[in-house]
């Protein structure tokens, strides 16, 4: 037996060492290996909206630093993505997203984190006429088309030329 352990125990021990680098090779280096990277969003919309209505609050409280305040959460606010967010993911702006349908939103959760307020308006995403209750362009469009002057008007009124 001891024979047997004196022959073989040193390939034995070199073929369990060369499969675990074999397989921290694989691992580390072969895409089909690595973990894939998961996809979030982030509203922008929504956290300027928070420190905005941070910076207003705070403004009515006499005792409350607006700058301090500000400044910490804007120090903060990539670390805390970074966190929330978690490792192997990517993180892409709401606002720039076309299907939403499998992406996750953490805005809220960020927003908690910094001690924001999450009850603010964001892009309404649902309904393509309004965004934030701003009126539909192409209503607004239409509208200074109404008020423009056409050049046929004005060369009538003003020099009693008839336009060709």
């Amino acid at each position: 037996m001891q024979d047997f352990l004196s022959k073989e125990l040193p390939l034995m021990l070199i073929t369990i060492l060369i499969s675990v680098l074999s397989v921290i090779l694989l691992i580390r280096f072969v895409p089909a290996f690595q973990p894939k990277a998961s996809v979030v969003s982030f509203d922008v919309l929504k956290l300027a909206n928070a420190q905005r209505k941070l910076s207003l609050a705070s403004s009515l409280d006499p005792n409350t630093d607006i700058l301090i305040q500000l400044r910490r959460v804007g120090s903060k606010t990539q670390q805390i993505i970074s966190e929330v967010a978690g490792p192997n993911t990517i993180v892409v702006v709401k606002q720039a997203v076309v299907s939403r349908a499998n992406v996750p939103d953490i805005t809220d959760e960020v927003l908690k984190k910094l001690d924001l307020p999450t009850n603010v308006q964001s892009a309404d995403y649902d309904t393509p006429s309004q965004l934030n209750g701003l009126p539909n362009p192409a209503k607004i469009a239409s509208k200074l088309d109404s008020l423009l002057v056409k050049p046929e008007e004005t060369a009538n009124k003003d020099s009693g030329i008839i336009p060709e």
